[in-house]
């Protein structure tokens, strides 16, 4: 099963193959802290493991890939949410995305 984990697979790429500057993709991981169907400790732990894994010391690490968590606050899994609050989590994704693809926006 710890194969397939992705928190028990959190690795620093620039380890494996030193004469490369690897690292993780731009990440945003979603969560609710109410979330009955996916518990967001899950998320949590994983965002602080990829934290410690690759920002332990910053002088070492060519991680400069943002990797960020977003808690929607008072919601669950998504069904029956605000029209506002989904709104805001799709601004928030489809911002992130642009941001990390230099997107231009245009009217």
């Amino acid at each position: 099963m710890c194969r397939y984990s992705p928190l028990h697979n959190v690795r620093r790429p620039w380890e494996r193959s030193p004469d490369q500057q690897l690292q993780y993709p731009s990440t945003m991981l979603l969560t609710a802290d109410h979330d009955d169907r996916v518990v967001p400790l899950h998320s949590l732990k994983l965002l602080a493991t990829l934290q410690h894994v690759l920002c332990t010391s910053l002088e070492d690490s060519p991680q400069t890939n943002p990797i960020i968590g977003r808690i929607e606050c008072k919601a669950g899994h998504g069904a029956g949410r605000p029209t506002q609050k989904m709104i805001d989590e799709a601004a928030d994704r489809y911002g992130f995305m642009a941001k990390m693809l230099d997107a231009v926006w245009s009217d």
